[in-house]
C-alpha cells in the first residue's frame, strides 16, 4: 500500500531483457542512483554484477527495517545478501568505467546520497539520468518544486539544491537530455 510497484512486462527485467537479446547473467555492472524499493527491485536476478552507488546512500539504508525502512522507501529484502562485498563507490564526477564514458553528478534531497549518471547516447546526444531528482521534466525546466506533503519524504533545502542544479544546466545545455526516472515524457522519447 505504501510503496506500490507493478511490473509492465511479466518476468521482470531479465525477462525484458531477454526480449532485448541481452542475457542477465552477462550484466556486470548495476549503477544504483539511490536505494528505493522501486529503483532496487532486480538486484537479485543479478548475482554476478558490481553494484555502483554512492557511499552516504548505502550507509542511509544500512540497520534500518520496519516503519524505518519503509518511511525510507527501502525494503530491506530486495538487498541481496551479498551486496556489500560487490560495491564500489561513487561520487561527484566519478568516471564510472575509467574511459570517460559514464560519469557522476550527486543530486541528493530525494534521498540521501542519490546520484545521476551522464553519458552520451549511440546517436552522440548528451544524456542526464536524473533518477528521482524530480519527478517530471517541467519540474526542472520551471524549477517548480514537487507538492508541498512530498517535504515528508524529501530533504527540502536539499532537493531544492539538486532541482536548480537540473534547472541550470538545461539552460546551459539545451542539447542535455534530462531523464527522471519517473516522467512519462523522457519514457515517450526513449521508448
Amino acid at each position: 500500500w505504501l510503496t506500490p510497484v507493478s511490473l509492465s512486462e511479466p518476468g521482470g527485467i531479465v525477462e525484458v531483457l531477454r526480449q532485448r537479446g541481452i542475457e542477465s547473467a552477462s550484466v556486470r555492472n548495476i549503477i544504483i542512483s539511490h536505494w528505493h524499493a522501486d529503483h532496487i527491485g532486480g538486484l537479485r536476478d543479478f548475482p554476478q554484477a558490481r553494484l555502483h552507488t554512492h557511499r552516504a546512500a548505502w550507509d542511509s539504508i544500512q540497520g534500518i527495517s520496519g516503519i524505518a525502512a519503509l518511511r525510507r522507501a527501502f525494503l530491506p529484502g530486495l538487498v541481496p545478501e551479498d551486496a556489500a562485498s560487490r560495491l564500489h563507490w561513487l561520487s561527484e564526477g566519478s568516471d564510472v568505467f575509467g574511459d570517460g564514458s559514464m560519469t557522476v553528478l550527486e543530486l541528493p534531497g530525494h534521498a540521501m546520497g542519490q546520484i545521476g549518471i551522464r553519458f552520451v547516447d549511440t546517436n552522440g546526444r548528451p544524456v542526464l539520468l536524473a533518477a528521482d531528482a524530480c519527478w517530471l521534466s517541467e519540474a526542472f525546466r520551471e524549477l517548480r518544486m514537487p507538492h508541498p506533503v512530498t517535504r515528508l519524504l524529501h530533504d527540502w533545502p536539499v532537493y531544492r539544491a539538486s532541482l536548480e542544479r537540473l534547472h541550470t544546466l538545461h539552460q546551459q545545455e539545451p542539447d542535455l537530455l534530462i531523464v527522471p526516472c519517473h516522467c512519462p515524457e523522457t519514457a515517450a522519447l526513449i521508448s
